[in-house]
């Protein structure tokens, strides 16, 4: 098995949900390529750079152009052990198929343990969407620390992931690549766009589903703020939150992005 955390197959009709696909989620490809019209840097951070643009004419999306997809190399610890590095690209693809997954399963019966404590609870909890777990007959007495998943969420769509070249991505200043190889092919994943109530309904969700929100804002137009628990930053979540104080808070914690200007495009 590719070690990959995505797959050839278009981004079309529904996701395959078998218990594996769930233990091993990737990511499935844009259907299709047409010529993209980049409109405007939105900002860029620690995993990558992201743009507005139109493709083939159609809505305008955000496009998240990651800046490693490459999985790092193993790094040696101070006692002498070895470590995997973060890989952004690898957690975010992941988080994405498995939200693809959930919602299509959600068509059937799905019964989730009320509080998973740990990584391993919370693994268990994410099979229970399984078509194997979903088909299992289940006797009533064993549903008693169970319930049903809060319905799922008003969630941007992620149209899948496509490789474009640096060069065919437009030029920005000031720079903000000035570090990266110039030979890397990148791999970027496509949304649309998305208050309270939306807010509300992420957050109870991704509770119920042992999923953690980072610096979430309201609307879910970058998938690296959840994790599940395929990603290093997993924590439990200890109680579900109210929406309204959850957002009030992040007002004053995350500052404004810096601006920069497309300066030429190539497309």
């Amino acid at each position: 098995m590719s070690r990959l955390p995505i797959v050839e197959d278009a981004l079309e009709g529904a996701p395959g949900t078998p218990l594996d696909d769930f233990k091993h989620p990737k990511l499935r490809r844009f259907p299709r390529h047409r010529q993209i019209n980049w409109l405007e840097y939105l900002g860029h951070g620690e995993e990558g750079i992201v743009f507005k643009a139109t493709i083939g004419g159609g809505n305008p999306v955000a496009v998240k152009v990651f800046w490693s997809t490459q999985r790092p190399a193993l790094q040696q610890t101070y006692n002498g052990g070895v470590k995997q590095p973060e890989w952004p690209f690898e957690e975010e693809c992941r988080t994405v198929a498995l939200i693809e997954k959930m919602k299509w399963a959600m068509q059937y019966p799905i019964h989730l343990d009320r509080k998973p404590e740990t990584r391993h609870d919370a693994f268990k909890l994410l099979l229970a969407f399984g078509d194997e777990r979903r088909h299992q007959s289940t006797e009533q007495d064993n549903l008693d620390n169970k319930a049903p998943p809060p319905p799922f969420p008003p969630i941007t769509a992620c149209h899948g992931w496509m490789t474009v070249r640096r060069d065919d991505l437009p030029q920005i200043d000031p720079l903000v690549w000035k570090e990266i190889d110039e030979q890397l092919d990148w791999h970027w994943a496509i949304t649309s766009r998305i208050r309270i109530a939306a807010g509300q309904a992420h957050l109870d969700f991704f509770y119920a589903t042992s999923s953690s929100l980072e610096a979430y804002g309201g609307r879910l137009v970058d998938f690296a703020d959840v994790c599940s628990p395929f990603t290093r930053g997993w924590a439990p979540p200890f109680a579900s939150r109210d929406a309204r104080k959850w957002f009030s808070t992040l007002e004053s914690a995350h500052p404004a992005i810096r601006k920069n200007t497309i300066i030429a495009s190539q497309v």
